[in-house]
């Protein structure tokens, strides 16, 4: 059935392929001849997933070498869920749409580099964080300062963070298509310090429930 219309991310759609797109909306026929049907928006099957390093961080020598995603899906269902019930795409709750295709694999997903030093980015399909408590994904980063690489293994995670850095425990968050998930890193210590938003892909609106300090 429709329902079960899938894509893999490995065939079609990584590093540089095309975004799998869904979108809905009732029109009414009358008469014969041609009819515009007006726009019909769409929802991208996919999520995205962004890593920069800030502007005071490269003016300071640093560079952003290698980003990886531990943990994520291969494969993600083509149509959003509860998509039936609605009769055009705005209808459809994004927030609660989440429809993913278990799929999942260990093997790190290196993130591809847009920007020389500066910015990394992914296209995944949906991953149901809160449905398990063992392989939440994760991103590691290497940043570079002239002398040396940092190595900085699963140092960012998908969820809210207190205004300490620390991790806030159960405030994971799913990775839902049509979503940005956008890191600034802005300093190093022992850790990484960064900004971290969540955004509309649409009008890229911050949902300020996510957006942190670590």
């Amino acid at each position: 059935s429709i329902d079960d219309l899938y894509f893999d991310i490995k065939n079609s759609v990584y590093p540089d392929g095309y975004i799998p797109m869904w979108g809905v909306k009732s029109f009414r026929f009358t008469g014969s001849g041609v009819q515009d049907l007006g726009t019909i928006d769409l929802l991208r099957a996919m999520a995205k997933v962004e890593v920069t390093l800030s502007n005071q961080m490269v003016a300071n020598g640093y560079s952003l070498d290698n980003v990886v995603l531990n943990h994520h899906n291969t494969q993600g269902y083509c149509l959003p869920s509860l998509w039936s019930s609605v009769n055009k795409t705005s209808e459809l709750d994004q927030d609660n749409c989440i429809n993913p295709r278990h799929s999942h694999v260990t093997e790190p997903l290196v993130l591809a580099e847009v920007e020389d030093g500066v910015k990394y980015w992914v296209y995944i399909p949906e991953y149901n964080v809160l449905h398990t408590a063992t392989n939440r994904p994760t991103l590691s980063v290497t940043i570079g300062n002239g002398a040396e690489e940092l190595e900085f293994p699963a140092a960012i995670k998908f969820g809210n963070y207190d205004s300490q850095g620390d991790f806030i425990d159960n405030s994971d968050v799913n990775i839902v298509r049509n979503h940005i998930y956008s890191f600034n890193i802005t300093a190093i210590s022992s850790g990484i310090e960064l900004e971290y938003n969540v955004l509309d892909w649409e009008d890229e609106k911050i949902y300020s429930r996510v957006e942190n300090l670590i």
